[in-house]
């Protein structure tokens, strides 16, 4: 990455943790009369930690080693968390931010070996002395010129101090709020992403190629499920296109007591759980009741959180607790700015492996309007973001029992959201979208699909291109 992304994300830090061995020290143990260990720590460090500390930022080690001179030195340099003989790193790392309601963009971490890859991967600023594993160097935002124990961990804490300073210059107009009390955040020239992995192969970030997460809205019966799916699969296989197949067991939000709801949980999952195997695809699927996490987490890939409910804290602990992916939907009647309060809930509740998704907002009766401006403030939470295309061209109560659409759009308002650098699509299709049993006015024709992809992403390449230069110009 460059120099001015390690910027950006070194300014929101406030937390820096970091390993011991080949951070603190480097690496070398030597051993006294009676077998007793003896580390050499370097004084520059000593004064890191006590800078950022004075500057008001959170310190801790997370060690894979207890012995006495690791405790020693932490409790001489009071740090606020420590975390020694960790056989799971990241979950000590899960710890901290939960005992101190941080997001990850909120914490740096430094580390140099394959132990720390899964805690550098998920915090907002990953650093790496000069002397780290390959690897490691690979994953870090921040490479120091000095290796571990010879004041690398200074140079990380200068780095981040200084970036803050920058940020907090007085040059900006006292009248004018700052980006945290701004009611809508000033999107940077380029908003670092995190990834979210949903499989192997599947990754979401407003950096990457978007992914596809399609299919129906409900299911209806196993063979149509299984046409659409292999449409859908054959499409983003020609194209090189990632793909996450999704439908809904049970529509729990109809207009109407008469409306079509779906299979139900049992049916529906196993329905999903083939469709799975078959195609060897992730499942998406929706949850309306904290009663269903647990057991549809155990054949999806992701969660999602319907609009309505974004705000439900029962329903989001539920889903959080089952540590699989979250796909939040900005509820209709929501500004962007209001989905940080939700992301931190589910932060606070042990699960940051989380993408937004715009579906439009609700503009007097009937109507949804989308608005641009929508993306790149969702941006600024540092999450993936995603456009529910379909659901953002409803046309709630339109049809007296039952919700119009203006499906002939489908195409024009994709590529509007894909214009913005986005991580994914949200699309639902039907072979006959006029006798679909839920939302079909607005699903677009399975015969539609490849070539309307194919549009989207030369666009998406095209724009996502075109970021990388600026990012590359502005560094």
């Amino acid at each position: 990455m460059t120099d001015a992304t390690a910027r950006t994300r070194a300014s929101r830090i406030r937390a820096l943790l970091f390993d011991v061995d080949g951070v603190l020290t480097d690496g070398g143990l030597l051993y006294g009369t009676g077998g007793m260990e003896m580390k050499r720590f370097n004084v520059q460090d000593g004064v890191a930690v006590q800078q950022v500390q004075q500057a008001g930022l959170l310190t801790g080690v997370i060690t894979g080693r207890d012995d006495e001179a690791v405790r020693r030195r932490s409790t001489e340099l009071k740090l606020d968390f420590t975390a020694f003989g960790c056989a799971d790193k990241l979950e000590a790392y899960r710890t901290f931010k939960r005992r101190f309601t941080l997001s990850d963009d909120e914490i740096a971490f430094v580390g140099d070996d394959v132990p720390d890859l899964p805690v550098l991967r998920r915090c907002g600023l990953a650093c790496a002395p000069a002397d780290a594993h390959a690897t490691v160097r690979s994953q870090a935002v921040l490479v120091t010129r000095r290796p571990g124990g010879s004041g690398a961990l200074r140079e990380v804490a200068d780095f981040i101090l200084a970036s803050q300073t920058k940020r907090e210059s007085p040059a900006a107009s006292d009248s004018e709020p700052t980006r945290a009390d701004a009611p809508y955040p000033t999107p940077l020239p380029h908003e670092p992403s995190r990834d979210v992995r949903i499989a192997p192969h599947v990754v979401l970030s407003n950096d990457r190629p978007f992914v596809l997460l399609a299919g129906m809205n409900v299911l209806e019966s196993r063979d149509l499920a299984f046409r659409v799916a292999e449409t859908l699969v054959r499409a983003t296989e020609a194209l090189g296109i990632a793909f996450v197949f999704k439908a809904s067991f049970d529509k729990a939000n109809r207009s109407s007591i008469d409306s079509y709801r779906g299979p139900g949980l049992e049916q529906g999952l196993e329905l999903l759980q083939q469709i799975k195997q078959h195609f060897d695809v992730p499942i998406l699927t929706d949850i309306h009741e904290h009663t269903q996490a647990e057991a549809v987490a155990e054949v999806v890939d992701v969660l999602q959180i319907p609009a309505f409910l974004c705000r439900q804290t029962d329903l989001l602990a539920a889903a959080c607790r089952t540590g699989r992916p979250l796909h939040i939907k900005k509820m209709q009647m929501m500004a962007p700015h209001e989905m940080g309060n939700v992301l931190k809930k589910c932060e606070a509740l042990g699960n940051d492996q989380l993408m937004i998704c715009e579906r439009g907002t609700s503009f007097g009766y009937g109507n949804l309007v989308v608005d641009p401006l929508a993306f790149p403030q969702l941006k600024t939470f540092g999450y993936p973001v995603t456009f529910d295309v379909t659901h953002a061209l409803q046309m709630p109560g339109a049809l007296g029992a039952s919700t119009g659409g203006r499906g002939s759009y489908v195409e024009s308002l994709a590529l509007a959201g894909m214009s913005q650098g986005i991580a994914g699509l949200f699309l639902e299709c039907h072979p006959d979208p006029a006798q679909a049993r839920c939302d079909g006015p607005c699903a677009l024709p399975l015969d539609q699909v490849q070539p309307v992809l194919q549009h989207l992403k030369a666009l998406d390449d095209l724009v996502k291109h075109f970021a990388k230069e600026q990012r590359l110009w502005l560094s």
